[in-house]
């Protein structure tokens, strides 16, 4: 069974990590030691002193946002306050960024205090053209009116609004298309006064909001089904697949992911092929369709299954086909699963292979990029498998002493029996049909006489040999010779 993967746990990030610059929008970047303003994240309360201890609730110079990078361009909603080092000028402008992200394209965004305004975004900076802005600039309003005295005072806490007016709760909202468990920042690295000279006094060092995330986790159950050879391949059966020789029959080992979903469920083996997607909604946004191609070169007319629930099922259609659920409709910390069942076609022969697809989940219109276990192959669905070839060497046999292999089936049906012979010279024979065994049944060969000894005389071999045998099932085998001086002697087979 293979696994998906599980998502990036999220962890507090030290105010020590380094942030990387983007490019200037108003002038030269003033270098982080002589920044002298401060920004805060504070989702819940408007008090803000430095010197409060970094708990919930209060002011905090780092935070552990986490950004999801499932869906582009949907943000994380940030209430981000600046805490200016000197009183604010009518006209003085400064630069607002995002680090390792960007902030979603908003067309108005004002400096509130409290409830006033007392500053425009004059620029969204950068931007893609829809979705995203960075290196926005801001104007300070005509604030020389007495009654905006409080309102501009250095130390004074002014919040963003990404509104054309301090309405509450309108955030700004951070994204970013960087991997995951990248750090993000927001700094104001640029500013200058009503004359237009750059100073520092509103420049504020970055601080962390957390690090992106994949918040929406796809765990893939990709089931290996076994091929009934008895059937002449044309259905999945539920009996064991081989492990080799002198062993007991293993059931096939059931999937960790498929065990975490289900505590104490009894893994079974049954007569149906089914991968089963877990989906995991985390993020902020709904999931509302999924797409997958099964795919298989050589199918033989296979059809496949795929369900949701009993409102969205796409059922009977064809191996390689394009299948969609629509209105799947998977909220925030919501899990469902959807699975996918694998019917052969009558008289046709299943192959062995793997079934692959992409999984594609989609918000509106929008694709999720989502992340499956890297260490697996990353769209595999499902493994078709014959019950499994059983190979084994009896590593010495002589013509010129009896020897002798006994091999007992303990295939469910009839298995076949191959073999090829190697000298002490390297010669080898073609490989040998030694017919098939019935379930239970023994076959003896021997050194002296029978198949192995005519193919090996055909061949031209010298007498001493090593025999590698294939078989389709399960066996238990003992081998022997008899020694030049006479009595019996084990040959250990591998």
């Amino acid at each position: 069974m293979n696994k998906i993967l599980t998502g990036v746990l999220i962890s507090a990030v030290a105010s020590t990590v380094t942030l990387l610059a983007a490019d200037a929008v108003i002038g030269q970047d003033v270098p982080t030691e002589q920044r002298l303003s401060h920004l805060y994240i504070n989702q819940d309360t408007t008090t803000y002193n430095t010197n409060k201890a970094l708990t919930g609730g209060e002011n905090k110079d780092s935070y552990d946002y986490n950004v999801s990078i499932d869906l582009p361009g949907v943000g994380q909603p940030v209430k981000l306050v600046w805490k200016p080092f000197v009183n604010l000028t009518k006209d003085s402008k400064f630069t607002l960024r995002a680090v390792n992200g960007d902030f979603v394209l908003a067309r108005d965004v004002v400096l509130c205090s409290g409830s006033k305004k007392v500053g425009t975004m004059v620029s969204t900076g950068r931007t893609d053209g829809s979705t995203i802005m960075n290196d926005m600039s801001f104007q300070i309003d005509d604030v020389s009116d007495a009654s905006f005295a409080a309102d501009i005072a250095k130390d004074n806490n002014l919040t963003f609004s990404a509104a054309s007016t301090c309405k509450k709760d309108a955030l700004l909202q951070i994204t970013s298309s960087k991997g995951a468990c990248t750090t993000l920042g927001i700094e104001i690295p640029q500013a200058i006064d009503n004359s237009s000279q750059a100073f520092k006094d509103y420049t504020a060092p970055a601080i962390t909001i957390g690090k992106t995330q994949h918040l929406v986790k796809v765990a893939c159950d990709t089931p290996v089904c076994t091929i009934d050879t008895t059937a002449e391949s044309k259905v999945f059966t539920d009996t064991p697949a081989a492990v080799g020789i002198n062993l007991s029959k293993t059931q096939p080992v059931g999937s960790r992911n498929a065990t975490k979903l289900c505590p104490g469920c009894d893994e079974t083996v049954t007569s149906t092929c089914v991968t089963t997607i877990h989906v995991e909604n985390n993020a902020s946004f709904d999931i509302t369709s999924l797409e997958v191609t099964p795919t298989m070169a050589v199918n033989a007319g296979m059809t496949v299954d795929v369900v949701f629930d009993t409102n969205n099922t796409e059922t009977n259609k064809p191996m390689n086909s394009l299948i969609t659920l629509t209105d799947i409709n998977i909220t925030k910390d919501d899990a469902k699963d959807i699975t996918i069942t694998y019917h052969p076609k009558e008289n046709s022969v299943i192959e062995p292979g793997d079934v692959t697809g992409a999984i594609v989940l989609k918000s509106g219109n929008k694709a999720l990029s989502l992340e499956r276990d890297v260490t697996a192959n990353n769209d595999k669905l499902a493994t078709f498998a014959t019950a499994g070839a059983t190979v084994f060497t009896v590593p010495y046999m002589n013509s010129h002493y009896k020897s002798f292999v006994k091999i007992t089936s303990l295939a469910p049906s009839d298995a076949t029996l191959s073999a090829v012979i190697t000298d002490q010279d390297g010669k080898s024979t073609p490989s040998i049909d030694l017919g098939t065994i019935a379930p239970n049944a023994t076959k003896f060969l021997f050194s002296t006489f029978g198949p192995l000894k005519d193919a090996a005389d055909a061949a031209g071999l010298k007498n001493a040999w090593s025999v590698v045998f294939t078989m389709s099932g399960e066996a238990t085998v003992v081998a022997t010779m008899e020694g030049p001086n006479g009595g019996d002697r084990a040959i250990p087979v591998f």
